[in-house]
């Protein structure tokens, strides 16, 4: 109803149904509460929400399914695995991958009434480590007709998800060609080292499309893949002036402390609750950046040492929403800051530091040459 109206060219807004909740004196009827909603509109008491353009919104509902569709694969995989170890069959001992290339082909030979296991032996990849008798001692199972019925069913229901995916990453990447671009390919960067996005299964390589819409590339920054980018342009798109400051993004993303102060006393300073899927792509994506010897890295581990690795985080995601919202509002280039460059900022700091106390005590500090 939302959208209709949008479309048809009123003045409408969108409102957390929570932020109605806790105004005192609200009706119960239907009509009433309608009346009880505008009188609160019109003295100013609702925010609306962000409702991004039609084509981020049009993204947001193909990524989102997109999301569900390998939600769906995961649990279809989870479930021909449990049906293989139902019937005694341990390809998980023999393969790191169950559904992978090998996995694939002996599973394919098993619904096609191939039950012998050195004939199974035989599509086993020459680069597996197991030992032949490892893996026949894996193989030596019982294939019950129940069992083969619903791996059969479940290897389908995989199978269809799969073709799914792929036919929804090509209608994914023609829309994003044809979003407006602020770049040209021509002045892409050069790929970061260790860059992949193999595991997207886009026909096409994001990286370069995404360099043109955004306008710069930020891939460049630590821990930010495709993914992310993609996760960040269907939840916000490329314009972050609907946050007047970097403090109202990362309130909007649930990654800004909700300080409760009463009496000069802090009861809480916790993070909102929030199902944002950027918030958890950055989540996620701080705690990767903990494991690289980048800037953000090693704030990450100094603040996990410090505070604890829950709150530490967050309070990555946080730095990293304010970065990617500082580089697009001002159109800045991203650049990739090393640890050095983290252990220099902190060294200058805490000579700072110093420099404000010896001056409280009545005191100077002199650089000594080695």
């Amino acid at each position: 109803g939302f959208e209709m109206l949008r479309n048809e060219g009123f003045d409408t807004c969108l409102v957390n149904a929570y932020y109605i909740k806790g105004v005192k004196g609200r009706p119960k009827s239907d009509h009433a509460d309608c009346i009880w909603i505008s009188r609160l509109h019109c003295y100013g008491f609702l925010r609306a929400s962000f409702i991004p353009d039609g084509e981020v919104s049009a993204l947001r509902s193909l990524w989102d399914c997109r999301s569900k569709i390998i939600d769906d694969i995961a649990r279809y995989a989870q479930r021909i695995n449990s049906e293989l170890v139902k019937m005694n069959f341990r390809l998980d001992l023999v393969v790191s991958n169950t559904l992978g290339q090998t996995g694939l082909r002996i599973i394919e030979a098993i619904l096609a009434g191939n039950h012998n296991a050195h004939s199974l032996l035989k599509l086993v990849d020459a680069r597996v480590q197991k030992t032949t008798k490892e893996c026949l001692a894996a193989f030596d199972c019982n294939f019950q007709p129940d069992h083969l019925a619903v791996l059969k069913v479940w290897y389908q229901c995989y199978r269809d998800q799969q073709r799914q995916l792929h036919e929804l990453n090509e209608e994914i990447y023609r829309m994003l060609e044809s979003f407006p671009k602020k770049a040209s390919m021509a002045d892409l960067p050069p790929e970061p080292l260790n860059y992949r996005e193999d595991c997207l299964e886009f026909p096409y390589k994001l990286r370069p499309v995404l360099y043109e819409i955004f306008g710069t590339d930020l891939t460049q920054l630590c821990g930010i893949g495709a993914s992310v980018a993609m996760t960040f342009l269907s939840t916000v798109g490329t314009d972050v002036k609907a946050w007047p400051t970097a403090g109202h993004f990362t309130s909007w993303l649930a990654l800004a402390p909700i300080n409760q102060v009463s009496a000069s006393f802090r009861k809480s300073s916790k993070t909102a609750r929030s199902a944002n899927p950027l918030r958890r792509a950055l989540v996620n994506t701080a705690m990767i950046l903990q494991r690289t010897e980048s800037y953000l890295g090693e704030n990450h581990r100094r603040l996990k040492s410090r505070i604890g690795p829950a709150t530490a985080k967050v309070a990555i995601a946080r730095k990293l929403a304010v970065i990617i919202y500082n580089i697009l509002k001002n159109d800045l280039r991203t650049i990739r800051y090393d640890a050095e460059a983290y252990l220099r900022h902190r060294q200058e700091k805490e000579l700072k530091n110093l420099r404000k106390k010896a001056n409280r005590l009545g005191y100077a500090l002199t650089a000594v040459s080695a």
